[in-house]
């Protein structure tokens, strides 16, 4: 049996590793089972391979002519047993990589693997994020997919880092994730944290992310003093349930008084609908929040005069004079006049595709509105050439539907009735058919020099931690401070502020119709953009995985079970055909 050692010797080592491999599924059967069978393969392998002589009856050794071979033989079966384990546990590996924990990057720009700056945040993580990917409304844009090898990364540098990816279908994971929209990333605490990465996935996006949630407090700021709603539950229409909203989704809703000076870690404003018209105090706070960056989510009173021509000028921003109701002799119109007979509602729908505020509303959703004022966008001259200058773009989000226009002077409009009985006459011949803007978002690239010339102690250029010398200073110093600013500027990353603008009371109608009280959050999840707190340079993580089909492990069978079973086969049959030779 000894000159067989090579083919039985080749047999045992791919035994050992038939039981390696199917360990998981002999131990289902057997716990001891395995090892056992390993225990058993290790005898026989020892038995077969060791150089003890071989012996006759009284204890005297038996040469053999065979035996010098045997060293050569078994290093023959040692080197190819070993290359045959090479490439099955190579093609194991390679088929069913998401299962091993480590893995070596030897791209050339390590796209494979995570950059220090955020092994160092996932490796001082203190509380557990869960991400929820939730995917595209189209299953063949395969969102979840282009970025689940990026989360896995993740996963595996951090044990506190958990991913998943969303069932639409699943209810309670519905309620609990609540999700704004299709893809995104939905990424929770254990805290209550709660922050959406939407759109494009990579590393230095979703690093960020994590930093956010983990190590900073997101304030929304809702102006009081003006008769604007209370975030409690007072007053027929208040924004109690916008304030839960926003709270379950992370945020902290702090009440501002107007003649408060304004905070410096304010980077949200809502404002309105006023009762009365905003003051230049108003105009000014307006002003600095986005001359530093800020933004401001203003929600105008249709009722009353809003105020601020002059920011609204600087903005491009033109307020119609006509107050927008419902036609009631339309069908539509004839409708809504049922749920309110005395103040029919206002239809508004065509939401925008081109904005994240209203893109995740269905094309023929409609709501309500106690009247609206419509809003015109008309993009103000700039200085050209001048890189330093201000520079506007307004985007419709939504317009009025089977609106009748009620021409009103300024006098007229403030006497109007905020409650009860609406009884004003539509202009004649107006057009049945037109649809008006009430809903404008409005990106300011520049803002600071919004704030210049406001009488404030907190100007733009401070809260920008800048310096501006607007003493009295000699001709010469003042052109050169200008120059050299300038060129400063013009170095820094262009500063932008956004401002989205309403033009009736999205709260009106949200216990008939709640459509249009989903907008306040959805803008505020929107504006919501805080700087990057690290920069990670972009890498293509494209080339993530190689596949032979959608599901590599049904290859699993073929190399840990077929393979090594025809292998031992094809052994035997040269064993057979060398002891007939």
């Amino acid at each position: 049996m000894k000159k067989y050692r090579l083919e039985l010797s080749i047999g045992l080592i791919f035994a050992l590793l038939l039981v390696a491999l199917l360990w998981g599924n002999l131990a289902a059967i057997a716990p001891a089972l395995p090892m056992g069978l390993l225990a058993a393969c290790v005898v026989a392998l020892i038995s077969v391979i060791a150089p003890f002589p071989e012996r006759d009856a009284e204890g005297k050794v038996v040469e053999s002519s065979g035996e010098r071979y045997a060293p050569k033989e078994f290093s023959k079966a040692v080197v190819w047993s070993i290359v045959g384990i090479a490439i099955i546990v190579g093609l194991t590996t390679l088929l069913n990589r998401e299962r091993f924990t480590k893995t070596i990057d030897l791209s050339e720009r390590k796209v494979n693997s995570l950059s220090d700056e955020t092994v160092k945040v996932l490796n001082g993580l203190e509380t557990e994020v869960r991400v929820f990917c939730v995917p595209a409304q189209d299953p063949r844009e395969r969102y979840c997919d282009e970025n689940m090898h990026l989360r896995t990364l993740y996963a595996e540098t951090s044990p506190k880092f958990a991913h998943t990816t969303l069932n639409l279908m699943d209810k309670v994971a519905l309620a609990q994730v609540q999700p704004s929209g299709y893809s995104r990333l939905v990424l929770l605490t254990e805290s209550g944290g709660r922050n959406e990465l939407i759109g494009t996935v990579t590393e230095s996006k979703l690093t960020n992310e994590i930093l956010k949630i983990t190590k900073t407090k997101r304030r929304v700021y809702f102006l009081t003093g003006s008769g604007e709603h209370s975030t409690s539950m007072e007053g027929t229409r208040n924004y109690a349930m916008v304030a839960e909203v926003l709270r379950n989704r992370a945020y902290e809703v702090v009440p501002l008084k107007l003649t408060d000076e304004l905070p410096e870690d304010a980077q949200i404003l809502v404002a309105g609908p006023a009762k009365a018209s905003y003051s230049l105090i108003a105009e000014n706070m307006f002003r600095r929040l986005l001359a530093r960056g800020g933004r401001v989510i203003l929600v105008l009173n249709p009722h009353r005069e809003s105020g601020m021509p002059n920011l609204f000028n600087d903005l491009g921003i033109k307020l119609d004079s006509n107050l927008l109701i419902s036609n009631v002799e339309s069908e539509l119109g004839g409708r809504l006049a049922q749920v309110d007979p005395m103040r029919p509602p206002l239809a508004v729908g065509e939401f925008s595709r081109q904005s994240p505020i209203t893109s995740s509303f269905d094309v023929n959703v409609i709501g309500l509105a106690d009247g609206a004022r419509p809003l015109v966008f008309e993009a103000p001259a700039g200085q050209v050439g001048d890189a330093s200058a201000m520079t506007v773009k307004g985007t419709v989000l939504l317009n009025a539907l089977y609106g009748a226009p009620v021409t009103l002077t300024e006098e007229q409009r403030n006497r109007l009735p905020l409650e009860g009985d609406l009884r004003v006459t539509p202009n004649e011949g107006f057009d049945r058919n037109k649809t008006y803007p009430v809903g404008l978002s409005i990106e300011i690239e520049n803002p600071e020099k919004l704030a210049e010339g406001v009488p404030s102690a907190t100007l733009a250029s401070n809260d920008l931690k800048t310096s501006l010398d607007v003493g009295s200073q000699s001709k010469d110093s003042s052109v050169a401070s200008n120059e050299a600013a300038k060129e400063d500027k013009a170095a820094k990353e262009k500063l932008t502020a956004e401002l989205v603008v309403f033009g009736f009371d999205t709260v009106a109608y949200e216990r008939v119709l709640p459509t249009t009280a989903n907008l306040i959050p959805l803008a505020v999840a929107h504006l919501y953009k805080d700087k990057d707190l690290i920069s990670i340079p972009h890498k293509d993580f494209a080339p993530r995985k190689f596949k032979l089909e959608r599901n590599p492990q049904s290859f699993v069978m073929l190399f840990a079970f077929l393979l090594p079973i025809l292998t031992a086969i094809s052994g035997f049959y040269i064993y057979a055909r060398r002891r007939s030779a």
